[in-house]
């Protein structure tokens, strides 16, 4: 099952403790402003992602090591771009480490396409 928070502020948390540990920590990083998301998987695993004007923009996906290879990522993903779309989106954008190349690898399974490439990061588009 799937549980989305709207107005999630990841700022209030450091990228590395994404997700919360309870209910009072989630309602701790809500906030006013509804362009951030989370949605959160009982198999162990979440998308945070921003709606801007033209575009979706997802910011972290995780799944548990445990939950690899189950469809976690894939259901995750999918949902935030129907969000997407919901609220007028053309495009999901995101970006990813370039030392990450299985998780490259599924954006790339799931339709994203490669935009270019710094030292650090691999960045990719799709058309919603």
């Amino acid at each position: 099952m799937l549980q989305l928070y709207k107005g999630y502020d990841e700022a209030r948390a450091s990228w590395w403790d994404a997700l919360p540990t309870n209910e009072q920590d989630l309602q701790s990083r809500l906030s006013d402003d509804l362009k951030n998301n989370l949605i959160v998987s009982d198999d162990f695993g979440f998308i945070i992602y921003s709606v801007e004007e033209q575009f979706g923009l997802i910011k972290h996906v995780y799944v548990d090591d445990n939950a690899r290879g189950r469809g976690v990522g894939k259901k995750l993903v999918s949902n935030a771009e129907q969000d997407m779309k919901l609220k007028g989106c053309s495009l999901s954008l995101l970006s990813n480490s370039v030392n990450n190349s299985n998780v490259n690898k599924f954006y790339i399974s799931l339709g994203y396409e490669p935009l270019g490439e710094s030292k650090d990061f691999h960045r990719f588009s799709k058309k919603l």
